[in-house]
């Protein structure tokens, strides 16, 4: 019982905390794509948060990720449509995410450096390509000093 109560005070807490993330992705959209778009990102998961909070985050998280292109750990080969979105998540996540501070870029190379070639025209067509350059000579200078 514990557990279920835990699991939904957090799910409860993680609603305002998406919400401020999706907005920002929205604003990005704008700003990169000179329109508001992807007014469904993660909308899945607030509502699992208030319709099956008992089951947690984790769980809650696991499931969006498995059924959302957009979230390349779990798709590939994906349409150039989810390659943006899945940019604008890396980059919107750095402004509303503490525990992620990484630009698009850096995300790209740290977590998921065999889709580099598959993502950098996105990233240039974005005007990202400059971020993926100073990321990439910043990755280098830690493999030198090391």
């Amino acid at each position: 019982m514990q557990k279920i109560i835990k699991n939904i005070r957090d799910s409860y807490r993680h609603i305002p905390y998406t919400l401020i993330h999706r907005k920002k992705l929205i604003e990005l959209s704008y700003v990169f794509l000179g329109k508001k778009k992807y007014w469904l990102h993660d909308l899945d998961k607030v509502i699992m948060y208030i319709l099956i909070p008992y089951v947690g985050t984790k769980v809650i998280h696991k499931i969006h990720a498995t059924l959302s292109p957009h979230h390349v750990k779990y798709f590939r080969g994906i349409s150039k449509v989810d390659k943006i979105q899945a940019i604008l998540d890396w980059e919107s996540a750095r402004y509303t995410k503490p525990d992620k501070p990484q630009n698009a870029s850096e995300t790209l190379i740290s977590k998921y450096p065999d889709l580099i070639p598959e993502f950098l025209p996105t990233l240039e067509e974005l005007g990202l390509i400059s971020q993926y350059k100073k990321a990439k000579e910043d990755e280098q200078k830690h493999v030198n000093l090391d």
